[in-house]
């Protein structure tokens, strides 16, 4: 085996919801994988870490993606409980466990991008891993041009169109 096996838990809901299933995985991950290489990774919420849950990510070398705004008003409106993701965030880096932050783009955040990057740098000075991910929704982006248009404003090459822009 050249590369790694990469095992992550995500989707479709919070997968912490389920941790005692999630340990039973990572166990018999653990007790199967003889000489064979892999990685584990989490994508949570945040919001139901406890310190019981962020040692045993570190325990088992479980890197941990936490979705999260960034901007407490985004936060806020999109996933809710911003106080209790920012201080779930500073245990996960007292408590040493690997992790990163990921945060989605909407036609309201694209624009907040700037605000983002530095409300990052004030609040979470020591994140060293955030990824942006667009949300894929006809909602949001009507053709493809609309979609491949947040190139051009993060590359601040571009504004929003105005049908895209929050009145």
């Amino acid at each position: 085996q050249t590369r790694p096996y990469v095992i992550h838990f995500s989707g479709g809901g919070e997968p912490l919801m389920s941790f005692q299933l999630i340990k039973q995985t990572v166990e018999y991950i653990e007790s199967h994988a003889n000489n064979h290489k892999y990685s584990l990774g989490i994508v949570s919420n945040g919001s139901l870490l406890t310190t019981e849950i962020a040692q045993y990510l570190k325990n088992h070398n479980i890197e941990v993606a936490i979705s999260f705004e960034i901007l407490e008003e985004l936060q806020n409106k999109e996933r809710g409980q911003y106080e209790k993701v920012a201080t779930n965030i500073d245990m996960l880096q007292n408590i040493g466990t690997k992790f990163g932050i990921r945060t989605t783009f909407t036609s309201e955040s694209v624009q907040r991008m700037s605000d983002m990057i530095k409300e990052l740098h004030r609040r979470f000075p020591y994140i060293k891993t955030i990824v942006f991910d667009t949300v894929l929704s006809a909602d949001l982006f009507h053709t493809p041009d609309e979609l491949s248009g947040i190139i051009e404003i993060i590359s601040g090459n571009s504004t929003m169109p105005n049908n895209m822009q929050n009145n």
